[in-house]
């Protein structure tokens, strides 16, 4: 992070633009003040053994972008999950934003985000479409380990090294999560707000180095922050800390990609520690995990 914080005032050379298709058609400058864009997914499933099969339009997300100056521009995607949400639990589905945030070049070459919006963390989170990695699902350690699609509201600032072309760097600080919500089945996915009525007390922030070179994609990122944004009082009753960093969570991943002729190969790994797990456990009886590792591979042609 203090790396990170040193490259912003070292200068800055060129944005790499995330590869989700809704984003890229917003950031690339156009002659169009507003872009509307987005994507869906359907998927069959069907398991012989159990002689069972599903069917569901598993999302469709709506993106609405629009710039309202040469420095200032919007960007929103709304997702529905599985078709059908409703409030009276027939439906499975969900309705959510997925981000809405502005963004603001303060440079040719950085920019700040603020709002809800998806920080830097692991390969799929900022790269989730249904084309950006091979299979049908998101691969398990990128959605109990890595809570992808991890989204929470705060400020960012991504940027590029002029010294040292390919290399790009963000910085952000953001609401923390929720530790009554973690569980050994589920790890941090359930802890996240995604921007619903988060307690903010308990702070995170997250930093991302990203190197290209020829083929190459490396990245490293780590996240710290709070699990408990309680009061005081409240905190104190519970047996835990609240605050900036209360009840912190630690999470440390790399990945490397290579794309060539056609052939894809990929891997990441990540290590998570919450060392207040026995109190979170004692707190809320969910069962945290005071460690998580998880890491795969992929190749594809």
């Amino acid at each position: 992070l203090l790396f990170s914080l040193v490259l912003l005032y070292s200068g800055l050379h060129a944005q790499v633009m995330t590869p989700e298709d809704s984003l890229q058609a917003g950031l690339t400058p156009s002659g169009n003040a507003t872009v509307l864009s987005g994507y869906g997914e359907a998927v069959y499933s069907q398991n012989f053994t159990q002689q069972t099969a599903n069917a569901s339009l598993r999302r469709a997300v709506l993106f609405v972008g629009h710039r309202f100056s040469d420095k200032i521009s919007l960007f929103s995607e709304l997702e529905v999950e599985n078709a059908l949400a409703t409030g009276d639990g027939a439906g499975k589905g969900e309705a959510a934003m997925e981000q809405a945030f502005l963004k603001f070049d303060i440079s040719p070459n950085a920019y700040i985000n603020a709002g809800l919006f998806i920080p830097r963390i692991g390969i799929l989170n900022e790269n989730h479409l249904p084309t950006t990695y091979l299979g049908n699902d998101r691969t398990i350690v990128e959605t109990m380990i890595i809570p992808t699609t991890w989204r929470e509201i705060g400020v960012s600032i991504p940027g590029v090294d002029p010294e040292l072309p390919g290399l790009n760097y963000t910085l952000g600080i953001f609401n923390g999560l929720n530790a009554a919500k973690f569980g050994l089945a589920t790890g941090l996915e359930e802890g996240r707000y995604e921007g619903s009525l988060a307690s903010a007390r308990n702070k995170a922030v997250t930093g991302s180095l990203l190197y290209y070179t020829g083929p190459y994609r490396f990245q490293v990122s780590s996240y710290v922050g709070g699990s408990v944004g309680t009061d005081d009082r409240t905190a104190d009753r519970l047996g835990v800390k609240t605050g900036f960093f209360g009840t912190p969570v630690f999470l440390n991943e790399a990945n490397a990609e290579l794309h060539e002729g056609g052939w894809s190969f990929r891997a990441l790994g990540v290590v998570v520690n919450i060392p207040d797990a026995d109190k979170i456990n004692a707190a809320f009886a969910n069962n945290t995990p005071s460690e998580m590792l998880g890491a795969y591979g992929e190749a594809g042609y």
